[in-house]
């Protein structure tokens, strides 16, 4: 399992986040996203999703995420979908 991710900007990127496949339904996802979350701050974040990837899509919308139509074929052949999770209301940005 692997998490990358880094700064752009005012916005923070969430590269590749992967769970091998004997250690999901555990919670470590969520577990490994809230610290992600808390790393982030009141950032906004944008990520790349595989189109196809039902689960993963569901498990960045349940933390916030939302698909924003504009998509990619990453390396001309795999497609992937963008979503972005905006500051939380009532966080200071500045």
């Amino acid at each position: 399992m692997s998490v990358l991710c880094g700064r752009r900007g005012e916005v923070v990127a969430l590269g590749p986040m992967y769970l091998l496949e004997h250690v999901q339904g555990q919670g470590l996802g969520g577990r490994m996203m809230t610290e992600f979350l808390t790393w982030a701050g009141a950032a906004p974040i944008g990520l790349w999703a595989t189109d196809y990837n039902d689960s993963a899509v569901r498990f960045y919308q349940r933390h916030g995420f939302e698909i924003t139509g504009e998509r990619e074929l990453w390396q001309g052949r795999l497609p992937n979908l963008r979503m972005t999770r905006e500051v939380a209301p009532g966080i200071n940005h500045s």
